[in-house]
């Protein structure tokens, strides 16, 4: 029996990244996607049946808001109804007809302007927000809309929201299963590879193709300059480069493969590393950890 039909899987687990023991990990990739589409096809039948066919109720009790709006985060349900209970009292409803940016304009770094009716609300909302959160204009859309279309027309746009997300799920599970399949086949094919069979500065054993640029680039720019005595230290920092005349090669290498400092120090990490082992070792190691990946994987 295949290990889908063993019927041990964890769905949940597979959604969230984790691969199950002895399962192929484009296997698991797969299930995501099935898994996915099953989730998709459930938020789309929601859309189209279960609430399409409610009417649009344009007027709304404050204690029917809390249990309407239940398919938001309880943050976002509990700051559209404090701020749509507000502006029904002072009768200020009105303003939620007014563009977005008029109602709320997001600056940068925490700064905004928000129309006087809603000013000490946003302020509030902001203080309590936190890098990478959703600002107080994702409450206001939804005011819009539910000033516009009603409990219906929220609970419309979270479907759509939620099936955009879907999308792009599965847009990058896809890619990811590429991506696996392309790395299974360049592994095939150094399967039976030894380091004799790359010459010093063939890199073509990593298949990982942005990997390999980078490092193939490092090799020739630091031979070009003849640097590679600038490695005969203990540890190499990417903040110390220059102390050990290395400042020129990295900007070179900055220049051609636009490096972060991580990658860069990834480079030269493996530069160092290569330097000390001597090139057959290094090209070893990583023949060894790939063909270990493979095997583990079921490519081979």
């Amino acid at each position: 029996m295949s290990a889908i039909g063993a019927g041990f899987l964890d769905f949940s687990a597979i959604i969230r990244g984790e691969y199950p023991e002895g399962v192929p990990r484009e296997e698991c990739a797969k299930l995501r996607i099935q898994q996915a589409k099953i989730e998709k096809t459930r938020l789309e039948l929601s859309l189209i049946g279960e609430y399409s066919i409610k009417p649009i109720t344009p007027k709304f009790n404050e204690s029917d808001l809390p249990k309407g709006l239940d398919s938001l985060t309880s943050k976002t349900r509990d700051w559209i109804v404090k701020t749509y209970s507000h502006l029904e009292k002072i009768g200020a409803l009105n303003v939620l007809d007014l563009s977005e940016d008029e109602l709320f304009k997001y600056e940068g770094n925490f700064d905004f302007t928000a129309h006087e009716t809603i000013k000490s609300i946003a302020q509030e909302y902001m203080r309590g927000c936190m890098v990478g959160e959703r600002t107080f204009g994702h409450v206001v859309v939804y005011l819009q809309i539910l000033h516009k279309d009603g409990l219906r027309g929220v609970r419309e746009h979270w479907l759509k929201s939620k099936l955009t997300q879907m999308d792009y799920f599965l847009d990058m599970q896809k890619e990811k299963i590429e991506n696996i399949f392309a790395n299974y086949t360049a592994a095939k094919g150094i399967k039976d590879k030894s380091p004799t069979d790359f010459a010093p500065g063939d890199f073509s054993f990593i298949t990982d193709e942005m990997t390999r640029r980078i490092l193939t680039n490092a090799y020739v720019e630091i031979t070009k300059a003849d640097k590679w005595a600038a490695f005969n230290v203990e540890k190499i920092s990417v903040f110390e480069l220059d102390k050990i005349g290395l400042s020129d090669v990295a900007q070179i290498l900055a220049d051609l493969d636009g490096h972060s400092g991580m990658s860069m120090t990834y480079t030269m990490g493996n530069m160092h590393m290569l330097h000390k082992k001597g090139w057959s070792e290094y090209v070893k190691s990583f023949l060894d950890k790939a063909k270990e990946r493979a095997k583990q994987s079921g490519s081979f």
